[in-house]
């Protein structure tokens, strides 16, 4: 089960509703309240906050509670980061060694399953190939990171923007696809993301994250420590809470991911 959704979190739930996205880097955002703003200035404010200087980020400790039709798990884990380049992902049970890691950067996927004994690892585009599925590593650290995931996404295109008291709300669209549509919520206070909205209607399926606070060092004070996220697809919902317990930057990180000789490989066909 572990494995399962570690695996549907970080490579299949997120990108794929996605065609290709990049990533919007965002640096930390001042506490000054930005209301009344129209979409030409918003979106420029936006883009002023895509330079982000980090090179690492260590999630040291993360825990998560996982809810399905017919399971409820809790776990915890770390993740590594090298900024727009590696992230890997290590999940134990609360009380216990670790069980799964993952390894995904812009070239290749791989994972160590060590409760079955087994291993994955191939290239991008072999994965894609194989699952029909897609993997994308800029889509992913957006996700977990609270980036904007729409503005540099070829695929979608704006289609409105409103203001509310609390929030600014930008509306995006695949033309030609009226039934695949994504919506972002941002804080009117300091424009960070507050909800992401993504919904196929033609798949059944859809993809729902609040980000429930961020952390409050200045420093990472741009990166969410509480992730709502929930996936349905038909009558099913999987439902994962993320609550990052720290956060640190540009500390030296390595990112291990050596495999015993006496664990199998897993082949998709």
């Amino acid at each position: 089960m572990i494995k399962r959704t570690v695996i549907y979190i970080a490579v299949f739930i997120f990108p794929v509703l996605f065609v290709s996205c990049g990533v919007t880097k965002r640096s930390v955002i001042s506490s000054e309240v930005y209301s009344g703003l129209h979409e030409k200035r918003f979106i420029k404010l936006l883009e002023s906050r895509q330079n982000n200087s980090f090179q690492t980020l260590e999630i040291s400790k993360f825990t998560a509670e996982y809810s399905g039709s017919d399971e409820k798990k809790n776990f915890k884990g770390f993740i590594r980061l090298r900024n727009d380049s590696t992230l890997m992902v290590s999940v134990s049970p609360l009380m216990g060694i670790e069980l799964f890691r993952l390894k995904l950067d812009r070239d290749s996927v791989g994972y160590i399953d060590r409760y079955n004994k087994t291993y994955y690892h191939d290239a991008l585009t072999g994965w894609i190939r194989k699952s029909g599925l897609p993997a994308d590593f800029e889509l992913v650290q957006s996700f977990l990171l609270g980036y904007d995931v729409f503005a540099e996404n070829s695929a979608y295109s704006p289609r409105s923007f409103r203001e509310t008291e609390e929030f600014y709300a930008l509306e995006y669209f695949i033309p030609g696809e009226k039934s695949n549509f994504g919506i972002e919520y941002f804080y009117a206070k300091n424009l960070k993301i507050k909800r992401i909205l993504v919904t196929d209607f033609s798949g059944g399926s859809s993809l729902d994250i609040t980000y429930g606070s961020y952390f409050d060092e200045k420093e990472v004070a741009f990166i969410p420590n509480v992730l709502y996220i929930s996936f349905m697809k038909g009558n099913t919902i999987d439902k994962l809470e993320l609550n990052y317990k720290s956060a640190e930057l540009n500390k030296p990180l390595n990112f291990p991911f050596s495999i015993s000789d006496k664990y199998t490989r897993v082949n998709y066909k």
